[in-house]
């Protein structure tokens, strides 16, 4: 396909992984127990929610270092 598209995560597609060179800044975090619900931006400014498992220090205005997991992402063409 060609030109623009959308992927469509769940945040459980979006995890914390230490060995990830891929790092988004942290803007809003909520401890829901086992995990973190992270609010992360990307480079353009769009937000996505990733997860964080609870013993991880998660501090907002930090990098998160993650990894997408695109098995199952969904991919939306764009309408021109």
């Amino acid at each position: 396909a060609a030109g623009t598209a959308r992927l469509l995560l769940r945040p459980e597609q979006l995890r914390y992984d230490p060995a990830s060179a891929l790092q988004l800044e942290i803007v809003e975090r909520r401890f829901c127990g086992a995990h973190y619900r992270c609010q992360l931006q990307l480079a353009d400014g769009q937000q996505i929610t990733g997860l964080a498992p609870g013993e991880t220090n998660v501090v907002v205005g930090e990098r998160l270092p993650v990894d997408i997991d695109l098995r199952k992402a969904v991919v939306l063409e764009s309408r021109a």
